[in-house]
């Protein structure tokens, strides 16, 4: 592999023993000894993933407005959206993320996004303000079917729809 000294590096460049005349995977050491790569497949990783992230936001995007107008068909109940504090992942980068908070009679309930890059497909919390108790949103099948995980590791069997959901949130908000 042809080698060439610069500056404080040494810089290799493997563009013309693989025939490549654009965007060479780069090897260098930097003047502090550390090594460094950098490649095509870093910026296509990037784009993948602001890919998997828009995908993901839009998930909860609609997830929160199935919830909202699940809610709105409740007396007395109000939503109010908002967004988490930035999230970072390593895969994703930083972004914030839609969050619903429920007025309740009994409660409030907010509905929060933690990350993209659980095991699965992700992770939104649902947990109940007075009561302190939660479970977690798993995505499922197809976008708008989301798996409720308890704080057991248990997935309960119910289906992802408004009754089920409002029984829930009226069980986290009453739970003692």
């Amino acid at each position: 592999m042809p080698a060439l000294e610069t500056g404080g590096g040494l810089f290799t460049d493997t563009a013309a023993l693989r025939g490549c005349a654009f965007a060479p995977p780069i090897v260098w050491k930097s003047g502090n000894g550390k090594w460094y790569h950098h490649t095509m497949k870093t910026a296509a990783r990037t784009q993948i993933n602001t890919g998997l992230r828009d995908d993901w936001l839009r998930s909860l995007q609609d997830l929160q407005e199935q919830i909202k107008a699940w809610a709105a068909q409740e007396p007395d109940w109000t939503t109010e959206a908002s967004e988490t504090d930035t999230i970072s992942e390593d895969a994703l980068g930083n972004y914030k993320a839609p969050t619903l908070t429920i007025h309740a009679p009994d409660g409030e309930l907010r509905v929060e996004p933690i990350a993209r890059n659980f095991p699965g497909r992700g992770i939104v919390e649902v947990y109940a303000w007075r009561t302190l108790r939660r479970v977690r949103l798993i995505p499922h099948e197809a976008p708008e079917k989301w798996r409720v995980l308890t704080d057991s590791g248990i997935y309960l069997r119910q289906e992802w729809n408004r009754e089920n959901f409002i029984t829930l949130a009226n069980d986290l908000m009453q739970a003692k």
